[in-house]
């Protein structure tokens, strides 16, 4: 399970929620980050700082929407795509069976990737929306 520490559209605390009613699961908290950082758009958006230009057009709800994670005060999106990939890579090899022996990814693989970091690692949320 993933969640984004500072996501505004679903509450950490919920994902924290989900995963502990699940067996065999992990949950990471990706630090400084939002919704919409793992979306392909997202370093665009961070680059471009924000959507600026679209507000009209879309309104202000999706525009937040869109721009939640990706704005340059954020964790640079493509850091956190990187450490997602390698989550995401490790689970599914282990998943189908892949690999002689289990994973096991720690909080540590986060120091695999320079500029992201991980807030928890099968820890509950300590912000949630609306206190910090």
């Amino acid at each position: 399970m993933v969640a984004f520490e500072n996501d505004a559209l679903i509450d950490p605390a919920s994902i924290w929620s989900l995963h502990q009613s699940l067996d065999n699961s992990v949950f990471v908290n990706i630090a400084r980050t939002g919704h919409a950082a793992p979306i392909d758009a997202c370093p665009l958006i961070q680059d471009r700082g924000g959507l600026t230009e679209l507000r009209e057009a879309l309104g202000e709800s999706v525009i937040r929407a869109g721009e939640d994670g990706c704005l340059p005060g954020d964790t640079d999106a493509r850091a956190v795509q990187d450490l997602l990939r390698i989550f995401v890579t490790g689970f599914v090899y282990e998943a189908l069976g892949l690999l002689a022996e289990p994973l096991n990814l720690t909080a540590e693989v986060a120091d695999l990737v320079e500029g992201v970091e991980i807030r928890g690692f099968n820890e509950a949320p300590t912000v949630l929306i609306g206190e910090g």
